[in-house]
C-alpha cells in the first residue's frame, strides 16, 4: 500500500460509523479495494468529499463522491443480486454526474449492456484486484435536485484525508 491508501484506511477504521466496524464483511469487503483503486486512478483527492451510507431521498448509498471540481458519482456495493444494484444506480443517476455498480465477479452481456444503456458503471473488485468494465458517462443531472445534493455533501463538513 501508499501512503494515501494507508491514510484512507485509517480513516474508514476511525470514522464512527457501524458500516465501517465490519468492513471486512459481506459487501463491504469491496469497499477498501474500490476506495484504493479510486485514490490511484486520480478519480478522488485530498479535495474530495467521500460519504458512506449516504442518505438520499429515504435511500442510502453506499459510497458517495464529490471532487473539487463539484463531480458527484454514486456508488452501489452488491456482491449478487445485480438486479436490484442496476435499479438504486438508475436511481442516482438523477442527481449524480456519474452512477455506478460495484460488484465482486464479473456481470453477464446482458447486464453489461443494460447498464450501458442507463448510463451506469460498472466495477468489479475481485480478490484484491479493481477494474472498471463499463465507464459511466458524464451527464448532467436533473437541475432541481443539484443544490440539495451539494448541500448534503457540504454537511459532512471535510475532505477525505488522502
Amino acid at each position: 500500500m501508499t501512503e494515501a491508501t494507508d491514510s484512507i484506511a485509517a480513516l474508514a477504521r476511525e470514522m464512527p460509523l457501524p458500516t465501517l466496524d465490519i468492513v471486512e464483511t459481506g459487501e463491504n469487503r469491496l469497499l477498501l479495494p474500490l476506495v484504493r483503486w479510486l485514490i490511484r486512478s486520480r478519480r478522488i483527492n485530498p479535495e474530495s468529499r467521500m460519504a458512506l451510507e449516504f442518505p438520499w431521498l429515504g435511500r442510502r448509498i453506499d459510497l458517495a463522491t464529490l471532487t473539487s471540481t463539484r463531480r458527484a458519482s454514486a456508488y452501489e456495493l452488491k456482491l449478487n443480486g445485480l438486479g436490484r444494484a442496476m435499479e438504486q444506480a438508475a436511481y442516482n443517476r438523477l442527481a449524480f454526474d456519474r452512477s455506478y455498480v460495484v460488484t465482486a465477479s464479473t456481470p453477464r452481456a446482458e447486464n453489461l449492456a443494460l447498464a450501458a444503456e442507463h448510463g451506469i458503471g460498472v466495477i468489479v473488485v475481485h480478490d484484491e484486484q479493481t477494474r472498471c468494465l463499463l465507464e459511466s458517462p458524464l451527464l448532467p443531472p436533473v437541475p432541481e435536485l443539484r443544490p440539495r445534493l451539494l448541500a448534503k455533501f457540504a454537511a459532512i463538513g471535510r475532505a477525505i484525508d488522502v
